[in-house]
């Protein structure tokens, strides 16, 4: 399973934050925190500049795709050549007779006019 993109803490009301007692929230506004909502749900305490640095961090990998991302590496493309042939010696007798039937079908008339 995909891991799930990080977003940054959203900003709530004090009122939100039942779990730190009055007199921690009182220190933490002092010191000039304040809550926040994280992704799992927990309530984060942050200054300003943490905050920011979250939205930073976080929020710009939403950015366009680059090329790297759009084109597969070298070691990828060779990876996908093996397996395909692979594939198409391991099988290389349906892959024949499929090609027969496929030739019959398409060129029936002419072998049947040879025959004739």
């Amino acid at each position: 399973m995909p891991k799930r993109p990080k977003h940054a803490s959203t900003p709530i009301e004090d009122e939100g934050s039942v779990d730190v007692p009055d007199s921690q929230k009182e220190h933490y506004k002092k010191l000039g925190y304040k809550p926040y909502l994280s992704d799992g749900g927990k309530i984060k305490w942050l200054s300003y500049e943490q905050h920011v640095y979250e939205k930073i961090k976080y929020d710009s990998k939403k950015g366009l795709a680059s090329l790297k991302k759009l084109r597969p590496s070298r070691q990828k493309l060779i990876r996908a050549f093996r397996r395909f042939t692979k594939a198409m010696l391991r099988n290389w007798f349906l892959l024949l007779l499929a090609a027969a039937v496929i030739f019959i079908l398409l060129f029936q008339n002419l072998i049947l006019d040879f025959f004739r």
